[in-house]
């Protein structure tokens, strides 16, 4: 039996049906100064290695990343730059992580 959730009014969620198993996702919601948290991919790391960065949202589901990583990291996209988002999993926790855009 799934764990009861309290939602504000309002709030979007997203349903997935797998396997004879429902789940729901509740999106992550903004920090107090507007961003939303987004991981970002490391490169050159040994093993998969995640950062987590505040990003500012732009237009149509876009968002800016910081204009700077920390010294010694790339990033698999670059500071500054628009992403998008897709649903990941971190641990036990739903995340939204950072994906390149399409051309047009």
């Amino acid at each position: 039996m799934p764990a009861d959730v309290d939602l504000p009014v309002g709030a979007r969620v997203l349903v997935i049906a797998r396997d004879g198993e429902t789940m729901m996702f509740v999106p992550p919601q903004p920090n107090a100064d507007g961003t939303l948290t987004i991981y970002v991919e490391l490169e050159d790391e040994r093993a998969a290695a995640w950062r987590p960065v505040r990003a500012l949202p732009a237009t149509s589901g876009t968002f800016r990343l910081p204009d700077s990583a920390p010294d010694g990291e790339t990033w698999r996209h670059p500071p500054g730059s628009l992403v998008g988002i897709r649903i990941g999993q971190m641990g036990i926790d739903a995340v939204f992580v950072a994906t390149a855009l399409r051309d047009p």
